[in-house]
C-alpha cells in the first residue's frame, strides 16, 4: 500500500514537472500562425523566432528534432535584418489549419542577394520536407519564379506545420530574415505586379539610355559619355540587386550573379564620382576637391577585390563606407547652388534622393528601419531615381548653355554694331597715326642726317692733324730738330688716340642700336673696375695737371655687364678730365644702399647752363664743344653712357653750374 502511494506521488510530481515545462515552453514560444485558403501577403514576424549560428556549423537534425527550440529567440518587434555577418541564420515558424480543409500556402524570403536558403518543412505527422535554394544555385531550380526565395507549402486540417529556414553566405554578407505568407493566388498576383513594375522600370531605363546616347551622338560632349557608362553600370547593379538578372540575365550562371552585386555597385558609384567630376568641373573649379574625389575612385576598386578574396563581409561593408563618402557630392552640390551655378540644382536634387534612399537602406540594416516591400527596393529605386534626375540635369545643362549661346549671338551683334559704328573713327585714327608716324621718321631721319653731319665733322679735325703732321714730316723730317719730331709725333699719337677713341664710341653706339652688343650681368668688385678707369686716366690728368681721385667703400660689388659699366664710366672721366683746367678737380666717389648704387663723377670745371644739360642726350643737338685745352669730340660718348646705363634699368644724374663744375651720377638698381 505505501509502495503503491510512493509510486503515485512520484507520477503526479512528473506530471507537475511536465505542465509546468509546457506552460514555460509555451509562452516562450510563439503562437502558431492560422492559415487560411485565401488569405493575402503579409509578413508574419510576430510568429517567428531566430537562431545565430555563428560556425555554420549546426547539424539539420538536432534542429529538426527541436533540441534548440529554447535557443530561439522571439522575432516580434525586432529588426529582421542581421547586417553583414558570416553566421547562418534559422527562423522557425509554426503554421496551423484550423479547418477542415487542406490549406495550400507560400512562404517566401524577397531578399535576392542570400547564398544559401534551406527550408526545412515538418508536418504533423514527423515527415520532412527540405527545399534547397539560394542564388548559388540556378534559377531554374527554384520551385517558384520570383524576385526572391520562394516554395509552396501544404498543411492538412487541424494540422500544425513547423517550418524552419537556415540562410547563410558563404563568404559573409547582408543577411535579412523577413519573410511572408500567402496564399498561391495572393503570391502570384503580387509577383505579375512586381515583375510588371520592374519591366516599366528597366523598360524606361532603356529608352532613357538611348535617348541620351542620342544626345552623346549629336553634342559629343564627355560628360554624356561618362553618364552613359555610370548610367549602364546602374542597370546592371539593378538586375543583380533586385533579382531581375538573376532570372533573365544569368539565369544559368548563379557564380556571375553572385559576383555581379558587388561588381556592378562599386562601378556605379565609380563612374558616378567620374561623372560628378566631369559635370562640375571640379579639375578646373577645385583642384583638392578633385583629388579628394580620385582617390574615392580608387577606393571603389577594393570591393571586387575582396569578393574574389573571400572576403565578401568585408567588400559589403567597403560598398557602404564608401557609399557614406559620396555624402560629400550633395553637399559640395547645394554648396555650388548657393553660390549660384544653376546647373548645380538638380544635380544637387538628384544626390539628396540618392542620400534618402541610402539612408534607408543603411537603416534597414542596422535596425532603425523595418523591412519592408519599400526599404527592400529602395537602393535599387533611389538608384534609379538619380540617374533620371541627373538626365534631367543634362537636359538642363544643354537648356543653360543654349541660353548662354543665345545669349552669346546677341551679344556679338551688337559689338558688330559697334564695330561698325566705331570702324570710320578707326580709320580716321589709323590715318593720324600714320601721319604722326610718318612726322617721326622724317624727324629721326633729319636727326640721322644731323647726326652724321656732327660725326662727319668732328672726325676731319683727327684726320685733319694726321694728313698735315704726316705730310709735314714726310716732305721735312731730314731738316727739322729732333725735338720737332718728337712734338710732331705726339700730336699724331694725340690724334690718332682721339680717333681710335671716337670710333670705338661709334661702334658701341651702332652696336647697341642694332642689338648686336650682348648683356652679360655678373657680379663683380666695383673697387677693381673703378681702380681700373682711375689707372687708365691718370697720365692723361697728370699731362693737364688736374687732381684725379677715387674714394670707394671696401668690399664693394655690383651685379651688372662689367664692359658696358666701364664704358660708361670711362667717358664720364673723360668727359670730366676735357672740360677741367690745370688745378682742377675730378672725384669718382661710390654709394650703396639696399636699393641703389651710385657712381658719381664730379669735376670743378668750366660746368654748363641749362640749356646745355637739357639737350645732353639728344640726337638732334651738336655738342661737340672744345675742351679747356682744344680737345674735340662728338658728344657720342655722353649718349652711349646713357643708353648703357639704361639697359640695366638705371639711368644718369646730371647737376652742373657755369664755371663752378658737374657732376655725372650713375644710378643703377642694387
Amino acid at each position: 500500500m505505501a509502495g503503491s502511494k510512493a509510486a503515485a506521488r512520484g507520477a503526479m510530481g512528473v506530471t507537475i514537472a511536465l505542465l509546468i515545462a509546457l506552460v514555460f515552453t509555451g509562452m516562450a514560444r510563439a503562437e502558431p500562425f492560422p492559415l487560411s485558403p485565401g488569405m493575402p501577403v503579409q509578413a508574419p514576424m510576430d510568429h517567428a523566432a531566430l537562431l545565430e549560428d555563428p560556425a555554420g556549423d549546426i547539424d539539420p537534425a538536432t534542429v529538426l528534432k527541436g533540441m534548440l527550440d529554447g535557443e530561439f529567440q522571439p522575432l516580434d518587434g525586432k529588426s529582421t535584418s542581421v547586417g553583414i555577418t558570416r553566421s547562418a541564420w534559422w527562423v522557425r515558424f509554426e503554421a496551423v489549419n484550423p479547418g477542415r480543409d487542406p490549406v495550400e500556402w507560400v512562404i517566401n524570403f524577397p531578399f535576392p542577394l542570400t547564398d544559401y536558403v534551406d527550408l526545412y518543412h515538418q508536418r504533423g505527422d514527423g515527415s520532412v520536407d527540405h527545399v534547397a535554394m539560394g542564388d548559388r544555385l540556378p534559377y531554374d531550380s527554384r520551385p517558384l519564379p520570383g524576385e526572391g526565395f520562394a516554395a509552396p507549402l501544404t498543411t492538412g486540417p487541424g494540422e500544425t506545420s513547423t517550418v524552419y529556414v537556415r540562410l547563410h553566405h558563404e563568404y559573409g554578407d547582408g543577411i535579412d530574415v523577413y519573410f511572408q505568407v500567402s496564399s498561391p493566388k495572393a503570391y502570384s498576383t503580387k509577383q505579375h505586379a512586381i515583375w510588371m513594375v520592374l519591366g516599366l522600370f528597366a523598360g524606361g531605363a532603356m529608352l532613357l539610355f538611348l535617348y541620351n546616347v542620342v544626345i552623346f551622338a549629336v553634342v559629343r560632349e564627355r560628360v554624356y559619355f561618362w553618364y552613359l557608362a555610370y548610367f549602364a553600370a546602374t542597370q546592371l547593379a539593378f538586375a543583380a540587386a533586385s533579382g531581375f538578372g538573376n532570372r533573365f540575365l544569368w539565369p544559368d550562371r548563379p557564380g556571375l550573379g553572385e559576383f555581379a552585386a558587388p561588381l556592378f555597385s562599386a562601378l556605379a558609384f565609380m563612374l558616378v564620382v567620374q561623372f560628378s567630376r566631369t559635370f562640375l568641373e571640379t579639375r578646373r573649379l577645385t583642384p583638392r576637391f578633385d583629388r579628394v574625389l580620385r582617390v574615392v575612385m580608387a577606393y571603389f576598386a577594393l570591393p571586387p577585390i575582396l569578393f574574389l578574396a573571400g572576403e565578401g563581409a568585408l567588400a559589403a561593408q567597403t560598398v557602404m563606407t564608401g557609399g557614406l563618402a559620396l555624402t560629400m557630392l550633395p553637399v559640395y552640390g547645394a554648396i555650388l547652388w548657393w553660390r549660384g551655378e544653376t546647373s548645380a540644382r538638380i544635380f544637387t536634387l538628384a544626390w539628396a534622393v540618392w542620400f534618402v534612399s541610402v539612408a534607408l537602406l543603411i537603416g534597414r540594416f542596422v535596425g532603425l528601419a523595418p523591412t519592408n516591400d519599400l526599404t527592400l527596393r529602395i537602393a535599387w529605386m533611389g538608384l534609379l531615381g538619380e540617374a533620371v534626375l541627373f538626365a534631367l540635369a543634362l537636359a538642363d545643362r544643354i537648356r543653360l548653355l543654349q541660353r548662354q549661346k543665345v545669349a552669346a549671338e546677341q551679344q556679338a551683334r551688337l559689338a558688330l554694331e559697334r564695330s561698325e559704328a566705331e570702324l570710320k573713327s578707326q580709320v580716321a585714327a589709323r590715318t593720324r597715326e600714320l601721319q604722326d608716324t610718318n612726322d617721326t621718321l622724317s624727324d629721326l631721319n633729319r636727326q640721322k642726317d644731323r647726326f652724321f653731319s656732327i660725326i662727319a665733322h668732328d672726325l676731319m679735325g683727327p684726320f685733319s692733324v694726321l694728313i698735315g703732321m704726316s705730310d709735314l714730316l714726310k716732305r721735312r723730317i731730314s731738316t727739322l730738330p729732333r725735338e720737332t719730331i718728337a712734338e710732331y709725333g705726339g700730336d699724331i699719337s694725340t690724334a690718332a688716340q682721339n680717333l681710335h677713341k671716337l670710333l670705338e664710341n661709334l661702334l658701341s653706339w651702332a652696336r647697341l642700336q642694332q642689338g648686336a652688343m650682348s648683356y652679360d650681368p655678373q657680379p663683380y668688385s666695383l673697387n677693381s673696375s673703378v681702380a681700373d678707369v682711375t689707372e687708365l686716366f691718370a697720365p692723361v690728368a697728370r699731362q693737364k695737371g688736374i687732381d684725379l681721385t677715387a674714394e670707394t667703400p671696401p668690399e664693394l660689388n655690383l651685379r651688372a655687364d662689367r664692359k658696358m659699366i666701364e664704358t660708361a664710366l670711362r667717358n664720364l672721366v673723360s668727359n670730366a678730365l676735357k672740360f677741367s683746367r690745370s688745378g682742377d678737380r675730378v672725384r669718382i666717389t661710390v654709394a650703396q644702399s639696399d636699393t641703389e648704387t651710385r657712381i658719381a663723377v664730379t669735376d670743378t670745371g668750366i660746368g654748363m647752363n641749362a640749356k646745355t644739360m637739357a639737350a645732353l642726350f639728344s640726337l638732334d643737338q651738336k655738342l661737340s664743344v672744345a675742351g679747356t685745352e682744344g680737345e674735340t669730340g662728338t658728344g657720342l660718348g655722353l649718349r652711349l653712357s646713357h643708353e648703357l646705363v639704361e639697359r640695366h634699368g638705371g639711368r644718369i644724374e646730371v647737376e652742373s653750374e657755369p664755371g663752378a663744375g658737374s657732376t655725372f651720377t650713375i644710378v643703377l638698381p642694387s
